[in-house]
């Protein structure tokens, strides 16, 4: 994926995820856990998300590791849109159309999560609390599977990453009302933001991002960043991540800090507002 330049001698864990690798459950990660108490010496990475260093220390009192003291930044990957999403035939055609129904009917409609804990509960309920509706959580197993009960019009919202849902969107098979970003995605032009939408701060991402152990040397962190962005900027990067709707975010190791600790402080805030929090 990324040119080998002073690339470690393993690559252990690979990975560290809340739950599947697009839904971000809160659930303590053991790769993430592992990889905070390596040893220092480059040869462990983790590829780290919005589900392990944001959702879960957001939900869990103590997940056995910290996710700013714990770990060297290297690089952010991508960020992935979350887009709010309701069946093709539901009578709402905008957030304010969709939140005039929740208000006009409390408590009878309903949005799908990929499970309790999750990303997409998060930002399901984050919307609740700031446009003051209430609509009933049905959550379930996978990301597969609300997206399946939002097709079939079991529910009537869910925030699912675009990943699954451009072809849906484009056929026709689902409305989507309102994307997570800042920005409008480029894929879905014609789609406003959370923001513009009259949703105020509602800003959030699925990311992916390298980070080492706390401690590793600044020469390798320096190597290992200049290698991953050099990765990102190539042709066949850059095709792979618009497959799936993803937006490459180079920059620095410091960057990537400073990010981090922002997204500490967001996701902590998402989840009082959402009064979610998880022994």
């Amino acid at each position: 994926m990324f040119p080998r330049a002073s690339s470690p001698r393993s690559c252990k864990p690979r990975s560290g995820r809340a739950s599947s690798s697009r839904t971000g459950r809160a659930r303590v990660a053991p790769p993430t856990k592992a990889a905070s108490g390596a040893d220092p010496d480059g040869s462990t990475l983790l590829l780290a998300t919005s589900a392990t260093l944001g959702v879960v220390p957001a939900l869990v009192k103590n997940p056995g590791y910290d996710p700013v003291r714990s770990f060297a930044p290297i690089a952010k990957i991508a960020d992935s849109t979350l887009v709010l999403v309701v069946p093709s035939r539901f009578p709402a055609n905008t957030v304010q159309e969709f939140v005039d129904q929740a208000k006009a009917s409390p408590g009878r409609l309903s949005y799908a999560s990929a499970g309790a804990g999750n990303q997409t509960q998060l930002l399901a309920e984050l919307f609740k609390s700031k446009a003051g509706i209430d609509v009933t959580h049905v959550p379930y197993k996978s990301g597969a599977e609300m997206v399946t009960a939002i097709l079939g019009e079991q529910v009537q919202m869910a925030f699912p990453d675009i990943s699954i849902l451009l072809p849906l969107i484009r056929e026709g098979k689902l409305k989507a009302l309102a994307v997570s970003t800042a920005a409008r995605h480029p894929q879905l032009p014609d789609v406003p933001t959370m923001v513009e939408s009259g949703i105020p701060d509602f800003v959030l991402t699925f990311w992916s991002g390298v980070v080492a152990p706390a401690g590793t040397p600044a020469s390798v962190i320096d190597k290992l960043n200049a290698a991953i962005n050099d990765g990102l900027k190539s042709p066949q990067m850059r095709e792979s991540l618009d497959k799936v709707g993803a937006q490459a975010d180079l920059g620095s190791p410091q960057d990537f800090a400073r990010f981090i600790a922002a997204e500490t402080v967001k996701w902590g805030t998402v989840a009082k507002t959402a009064g979610i929090g998880m022994d």
